[in-house]
């Protein structure tokens, strides 16, 4: 805390002068004195320490009376505000609690909208969740250097590659959740929702695209007998029929 200086006359708000060193400081200014000055005059016979910034604001707006800031002074401090979005980094369980949540279990003395516009000036907001298949960290290492190796083949190759892929809609499962992140923090493994498919009814697609074409979208059935769907055979008959007749 800065020590109080007679120029201040008691305020509370740091940086509040009283009204006659503004008025010295626009007399010495008119008398010729440079800004240098003008500050070092007004510590050696008045005892004020003033920044040279704050002489060149005063001048510049040739304003003599200090004026409170507009508005209601917020009701949290910054060290606050620091401390929440440190929680709410430390992982998936702090991405996901809620502004009312995290003032109830650190006793803040503000409502959640409070603290969501807080939040919201350094960048934070409630957004939905993105989902991905749960991947461990082998996985992820393996995928990363499939990626690598591919991304050094040509045009060419790939206009030889058909991708295919599945989408399957699940009854039963948990509706969509929210956490707290900046916008380029969308996926961030912390922010992403884990898809685990095991223990779970589900209704299949199956589709395939190429170089200029694309198969059509088929509905996949579970055939009697077996645990799970094989596409094997619907992939092999439509791209059968995709190969003879290239849809644009």
């Amino acid at each position: 805390m800065m020590n109080s200086s007679p120029a201040r006359g008691g305020e509370a708000h740091q940086g509040w002068f009283k009204e006659k060193t503004r008025v010295r400081v626009r007399a010495y200014d008119e008398a010729g004195l440079t800004q240098r000055e003008i500050v070092k005059k007004l510590q050696e016979e008045r005892g004020i320490s003033v920044n040279q910034s704050t002489i060149s604001r005063w001048i510049k707006t040739k304003q003599n009376r200090a004026t409170k800031p507009s508005g209601r002074p917020s009701m949290l401090i910054e060290r606050t505000v620091r401390y929440v979005t440190r929680l709410v980094r430390q992982g998936w369980v702090g991405r996901r609690m809620t502004f009312a949540r995290i003032v109830k279990q650190l006793q803040l003395k503000v409502s959640r909208w409070t603290l969501g516009r807080a939040l919201q000036k350094l960048g934070y907001r409630r957004c939905i969740a993105c989902r991905r298949p749960f991947t461990n960290s082998k996985q992820q290492e393996k995928r990363i250097r499939w990626c690598t190796f591919m991304s050094k083949c040509t045009v060419n190759f790939w206009a030889k590659v058909i991708w295919s892929d599945e989408c399957s809609f699940v009854t039963g499962e948990r509706g969509r959740l929210y956490v707290t992140r900046r916008v380029h923090e969308k996926f961030h493994p912390s922010c992403l929702q884990s898809i685990y498919r095991s223990g779970r009814t589900s209704f299949m697609v199956w589709g395939a695209i190429g170089w200029g074409w694309k198969s059509k979208l088929v509905f996949l059935e579970r055939r009697h007998g077996k645990r799970g769907i094989d596409s094997y055979d619907y992939a092999e008959q439509i791209l059968e029929e995709s190969t003879q007749s290239p849809q644009s």
